[in-house]
């Protein structure tokens, strides 16, 4: 079975440790990779290999816009 990469943007540790434990639960065979809005803008990061993106929005529309718009151009 491929592993897939699953990349959890703007989610603090204790989201991603939650989304790791239900994951392992149902035996998911995934990489999780965390990630912040300022290492998306970095382009260097190559984050096209992710197969899934779980985006945690936030209460400011303008930072929100900002990391989509980011995530868009990785892609």
């Amino acid at each position: 079975m491929i592993k897939r990469h699953v990349l959890c943007l703007n989610f603090s540790d204790k989201e991603h440790l939650v989304i790791a434990q239900k994951l392992a639960k149902v035996n998911a065979d995934v990489i999780l990779q965390k990630a912040s809005l300022n290492e998306v803008t970095n382009e260097d990061n190559g984050l096209s290999k992710a197969n899934l993106i779980l985006l945690m929005l936030s209460n400011n529309i303008e930072e929100s816009k900002t990391l989509l718009k980011q995530v868009k151009k990785q892609f």
